[in-house]
């Protein structure tokens, strides 16, 4: 089962020169035992190169994203991922479990950032 929420919410001053914009939440669910929910986003100039290498430069931010819910669900990092798409990054970042049916409110943040620059 996927349920889709559009978003439009632009965090300006989270990556150093960029804006990061959350896009869209997708609750998943892939059986009884598991399910997510996924942060949609695009960081806009895109992301430099990552990886080893002569050209090769750091990323601007370390994340460690977190959630809390209307009820008290504890949430936990779920993994994620992020590419190149021309003008902009494409990423996600994925937190389990899913929010249960009598969550109204759901609050993703990022405790433990650390600014590169």
């Amino acid at each position: 089962m996927f349920r889709r929420i559009p978003l439009d919410h632009a965090c300006p001053d989270l990556v150093p020169n960029r804006l990061l914009r959350v896009t869209e939440l997708v609750l998943e669910e892939l059986g009884t035992e598991e399910a997510f929910v996924r942060a949609q986003y695009t960081i806009s100039p895109p992301l430099p190169p990552r990886g080893r290498g002569a050209g090769v430069t750091a990323w601007p931010v370390m994340w460690t994203w977190a959630a809390t819910d209307d009820v008290g669900t504890a949430y936990e990092e779920y993994g994620g991922g992020h590419g190149p798409r021309g003008d902009h990054t494409d990423g996600h970042l994925a937190l389990r479990p899913a929010p249960p049916p009598q969550a109204r409110r759901l609050t993703l943040f990022l405790p433990g950032t650390r600014m590169h620059g």
